[in-house]
């Protein structure tokens, strides 16, 4: 085996394919992400946007097909090599019934200043009074209940302190209300964006995925769609029409605002 601790997020796709039930899954996908790209998966749910994430982490095998970890076939890494190359968030995450501190650590070792400096940048801070606080699942006087928004802010705090090469975002921010979230991903890319860093998310805002330097439309377990938000609009096909079904549901003023927010840094 190789190892993945210290390398950085390039991965080559070549014709994977992982069917997990009668038409569902991903068929025939294949592309290249180079170091420091922030890209986005679209789609609807059950395009297979989960799936191919699950498959890049290496948590899914492929039927057909290979992925490349720079260079090297993603089933010659150990588990433990993936684990450190990989910061993912899940729409099923779940915090441990254990301190602040050993939350944000996941097995790593960190120092105090590098986890404090992380949950200071979220919001979520302002309820903690200290990293030995535990988290708890019911109202105790010594144990911290967090609501499902604060527990995703408590997981983007994992990931900013750990540093890790490639970043899989699939909607962390789903429970939180437009705004905030558009306020935590513009942080998020603020902080992560890195020419050694990777960084994929999975969002069903558009005013999200505006933040991508390229993105990937997936429908029914295939690419159909690719490019950055200005060539996806102009090619007025699937992502075209779901950014005119979000002006209805948002509103024109809301998509606008978020459009000038978003705008990635320098």
């Amino acid at each position: 085996t190789v190892g993945a601790g210290t390398a950085v997020g390039m991965i080559d796709v070549f014709h994977i394919s992982k069917e997990y039930s009668a038409g569902r899954g991903i068929f025939d996908v294949s592309f290249q992400v180079e170091p420091g790209e922030v890209f986005g998966l679209l789609g609807a749910n059950g395009a297979g946007k989960t799936t191919f994430t699950n498959l890049l982490s290496g948590l899914f095998v492929g039927k057909e097909g290979e992925i490349l970890l720079n260079g090297t076939e993603i089933s010659q890494y150990t588990k433990a090599d993936l684990t450190k190359f990989f910061g993912v968030i899940h729409q099923d995450f779940h915090l441990f019934q254990m301190s602040v501190r050993d939350n944000i650590r996941a097995g790593e070792e960190l120092s105090e200043e590098e986890i404090q400096n992380a949950v200071n940048q979220l919001e979520v801070r302002k309820k903690i009074r200290n990293l030995d606080q535990s988290i708890s699942r019911e109202f105790a006087d010594d144990g911290l209940v967090l609501s499902g928004g604060e527990s995703q802010q408590l997981m983007l705090a994992r990931i900013i302190a750990n540093r890790y090469p490639f970043v899989i975002l699939d909607e962390p921010t789903s429970a939180l209300d437009p705004l905030t979230e558009r306020k935590i991903n513009r942080y998020v890319m603020q902080t992560l964006a890195s020419p050694e860093r990777t960084i994929l998310f999975i969002s069903h805002r558009l005013f999200t995925t505006q933040l991508a330097d390229r993105i990937l439309v997936f429908d029914k377990g295939t690419i159909v769609e690719e490019g950055n938000h200005c060539e996806l609009m102009e090619k007025k096909g699937h992502y075209y029409e779901m950014y005119q079904l979000q002006q209805k549901l948002y509103g024109q003023e809301e998509i606008e605002s978020a459009k000038t927010e978003n705008d990635r840094p320098e």
